[in-house]
């Protein structure tokens, strides 16, 4: 019952973290964790997508392994945030209570992103290889191909 509505969450959340690496005025860290949370409890196949992903896959190991993202990701979320979001404020918005939600959202989101843990230089997980070793592995799960009790009378045959 509750996978397909969690796959369901999972891709909508990849959608809103994709608009916030896009628009400066929306964090997309949050989301893609939301949506690999969402991914990991409804399908193994799409969990390993973004695991696999070069793009996000560091990030969400960092959270999945350590819970936290590194010092890197911070520092490009909030830059973007400031510097694109407040030139659009100061550019584009003349309304001043637009401006005033402009800013909001953009304050929400620095708060957001500045409330993860920030990863220690020992924690930041790149390199796919070692996060075998942890549990995460680069090859997708594989779903079974048999009941376990075929599967069980399959090996009496055999033996």
């Amino acid at each position: 019952m509750h996978k397909p509505l969690y796959k369901l969450l999972g891709f909508l959340f990849v959608g809103i973290a994709g608009a916030g690496f896009v628009l400066p005025v929306l964090p997309g860290t949050p989301f893609l964790l939301l949506a690999a949370w969402f991914f990991a409890n409804s399908s193994p196949k799409w969990h390993f997508w973004l695991l696999d992903s070069g793009l996000f896959g560091p990030v969400i190991r960092n959270w999945e392994v350590h819970r936290c993202i590194s010092r890197r990701t911070k520092v490009v979320a909030l830059s973007s945030m400031v510097v694109v979001g407040g030139a659009s404020v100061v550019l584009a918005v003349s309304e001043p209570w637009l401006r005033l939600v402009a800013l909001s959202l953009m304050g929400v989101g620095c708060v957001m992103v500045l409330s993860i843990k920030t990863c220690g230089e020992t924690q930041v997980s790149l390199d796919p290889p070692q996060d075998a070793a942890r549990g995460l592995s680069r090859d997708p799960p594989q779903e079974p191909s048999q009941e376990p009790s075929q599967e069980l009378e399959q090996d009496r045959r055999e033996t």
